[in-house]
């Protein structure tokens, strides 16, 4: 347990440091790029290469290999996954391709169809700009299967340290002359550059997995014939989710003035914490849940599975205090610069509270199927979330009518809060019954609750008696030290606070 968490928190030191990068290189394109429609067009053009991988199935394949090489790996080691690699790898390099040209050819065809509400102006300026964001996903189909193989075998350092390139192309183009005198077309060439570059890493640093590679000979073995009849089994539900998410831009490209790139900027700081989540945790607990599984240590992998959780909650909860009561602060701080303005800040500041509360509920969901996947249970987690995808749908077009563009991220909350509830409620059909942890998670939320109503109290007495106290900073600050401590106080009574095991799993590490 202490090498796993001592992985988490080497990962994690990894990620934040990469994130913060990130972050930099988002907040300079938003501040050149403001609410606009080339804002709308960059940001509903650059999630469609992973989108439509994930809708192709391509993602199904790289989730279900980590799981059963993992497996592999806990018992016979590398050498008894490289024939099954080798043949997906070479799978992947002929499908790929002939996918990649017909989506190619038919790319302002589906970007009509995904993107219904823009006007002429923005279709020609997405027709362009797609010629260099559309051939991303060859690479993106590669990179996602080597970074799935690395981290079956425990290799989980090198792959997110050399997606470094990406972000770094990406803000060198915004200082350079801007092609056709738009910042947007720098952006996407940057992006297909430093895509192709990260790929060649990731194949250059594999080079085990490639021994005895011959590529014109293909045999299809028998765990690569597992994988892909898993794959196959949940590409239903894979299919739901990505339309589910599809539909978001597709409902708010009807709204005017900025509604997509408003959207995209409300989730920008929840959707990276969520991204740290998923790179630093969700990979390496599927590996390790995969092998306790896989070495019959069902207790172990219990105790992992519940510990994760709790420990995530005890952490993303007060952040999510804080995000609600402190976000015009943080919004402002974020993105009020440049081309972007307090009008444009008001259009984010709705949908930025409902992104927020939604990262408590993919947390939960992220857990779930990372359980679901290392114990094979294919099958039931395909009806859970096709059902609840389905009805995502359905939400997304019922939220935006009655609240307009934000409604996709209340649609968001409530999806995945849906879909956490039944999932962590299906384990008992795994383990024991898990309302003993329930009690506790009950009790990390109530600590949140408790601490959120304590800072909006502590918001009011700032206006009413320090009016003298003028910086977003200082305000930020008091509230953010004031949310820690109402919450360390709260879950301390409640005896929920494992901020002395986390230190402790830090140190050891």
């Amino acid at each position: 347990m202490h090498k796993i968490y001592r992985t988490f928190s080497v990962l994690l030191l990894i990620t934040v440091l990469l994130k913060l990068l990130d972050v930099i290189k988002n907040l300079i394109i938003v501040s050149k790029l403001g609410v606009t429609d080339n804002a709308d067009v960059y940001w509903a053009l650059i999630s469609l290469p992973e989108g439509i991988i994930v809708l192709l199935g391509f993602d199904t394949i790289r989730g279900v290999s980590n799981s059963e090489y993992s497996s592999i790996g806990s018992e016979k080691g590398l050498n008894n996954l490289l024939e099954s690699f080798q043949t997906i790898f070479k799978l992947l390099i002929i499908v790929s391709p002939m996918v990649f040209i017909v989506l190619f050819v038919f790319r302002e065809d589906i970007i009509r169809l995904l993107l219904p509400g823009f006007g002429e102006e923005k279709l020609h300026l997405s027709y362009s700009v797609s010629m260099f964001i559309f051939p991303i996903l060859f690479f993106k189909i590669i990179a996602g299967f080597m970074v799935s193989v690395n981290n079956s075998v425990k290799k989980f350092y090198f792959p997110a340290l050399v997606s470094i390139v990406i972000s770094i192309s990406i803000i060198v183009s915004i200082f350079l002359n801007y092609y056709e005198n738009e910042l947007i077309f720098n952006l996407s060439i940057a992006a297909l550059f430093g895509n192709l570059i990260y790929t060649l890493l990731l194949i250059l640093g594999s080079k085990e997995f490639f021994r005895t590679f011959r590529l014109f000979e293909l045999k299809i073995d028998d765990v690569t014939k597992k994988i892909l009849k898993a794959s196959s089994s949940i590409i239903v539900l894979v299919i739901f989710n990505q339309l589910y998410l599809f539909s978001r831009n597709y409902f708010v490209s009807y709204f005017p003035d900025g509604a997509i790139s408003s959207v995209n900027y409300a989730g920008t700081l929840p959707g990276i914490l969520n991204m740290l989540i998923f790179s630093t945790v969700f990979s390496v607990t599927l590996s390790h849940l995969s092998s306790l599984f896989h070495d019959g240590k069902n207790s172990d992998a219990k105790s992992l599975f519940w510990s994760t959780i709790l420990r995530l909650l005890f952490l993303v909860v007060p952040l999510i205090a804080l995000f609600l009561s402190g976000n015009k602060e943080i919004l402002s701080l974020l993105f009020l610069r440049g081309s972007f303005n307090l009008d444009a800040l008001s259009k984010v500041d709705v949908p930025f509270i409902w992104e927020s509360l939604a990262m408590l509920s993919v947390v939960l969901s992220l857990m779930s199927t990372s359980l679901f996947l290392a114990r094979k249970k294919y099958l039931e987690l395909t009806l859970i979330g096709s059902a609840v995808y389905i009805g995502g749908i359905c939400l997304n077009y019922l939220a935006s009518y009655l609240f307009g563009y934000y409604g996709v991220s209340i649609a968001g909350f409530v999806t995945t809060a849906l879909f956490a509830i039944v999932m962590i409620l299906r384990t008992r059909n795994l383990w024991d019954n898990p309302w003993q942890h329930i009690n506790s998670l009950t009790l990390i939320l109530a600590s949140g609750v408790i601490t959120m109503i304590g800072a909006l109290l502590f918001e009011w007495l700032l206006e009413l008696f320090a009016g003298e106290i003028q910086g977003l900073v200082i305000n930020l600050v008091l509230k953010a030290s004031f949310v820690s401590v109402v919450y360390l106080l709260v879950t301390s009574y409640f005896k929920v606070n494992f901020l002395k095991e986390i230190k402790h799993f830090l140190k050891s590490s």
